[in-house]
């Protein structure tokens, strides 16, 4: 009760092979939880493949209780973290730093992850990367570091969103509560 499956797999390669349970989803109570009947462990370590990010990341979306405090629209090439800097700011305030990295290579990452030279041929800009807060947060400003920049907020029912005209290798949010 309160399962379904929502991808199948064939145990073996021939025509008429039965097809299998490959990631089931249910519930109980209010929890949510989702199996996946292959590991993607190792294989997602060493390359990263993006049905394999698309399915964990929409496996923990509907698994999860709320949606989540900080939302990064971006590219896939686009890495995001975030922390809550308890220390307090000159003006006495707490932030929360979101940290941007754009993983876009043009080498196309060529060799074994063992063997892999980090080389970046160059650097092709992301633009237009959207930022939503969820509403618990209000802040007195958002700016970008090492730029300084001021980032202009955009206050809805969502929460509050920014936009990052252009991200070129790494650069951090930082958006002061």
């Amino acid at each position: 009760a309160g399962r379904q499956t929502v991808a199948t797999m064939h145990a073996k390669f021939t025509a008429g092979a039965p097809a299998m349970p490959a990631v089931v989803a249910g519930t109980f109570g209010k929890g949510r939880v989702v199996y996946f009947a292959a590991g993607l462990d190792a294989a997602y370590y060493s390359y990263a493949y993006p049905y394999q990010r698309l399915a964990l990341k929409h496996a923990a979306e509907w698994a999860a209780a709320s949606p989540p405090p900080v939302f990064v629209k971006a590219p896939m090439c686009v890495h995001a973290t975030v922390m809550r800097q308890s220390k307090r700011t000159a003006a006495g305030a707490e932030r929360l730093v979101v940290h941007l990295f754009n993983d876009l290579n043009t080498t196309a990452h060529h060799a074994l992850p063992a063997d892999d030279v980090p080389l970046r041929e160059e650097t092709v800009p992301i633009r237009d990367i959207r930022i939503t807060f969820g509403p618990q947060y209000k802040f007195r400003r958002v700016h970008l570091e090492p730029e300084g920049r001021e980032i202009e907020m955009q206050f809805g029912p969502d929460g509050t969103t920014i936009v990052v005209p252009q991200l070129d290798i790494h650069t951090l949010v930082v958006a002061e509560l």
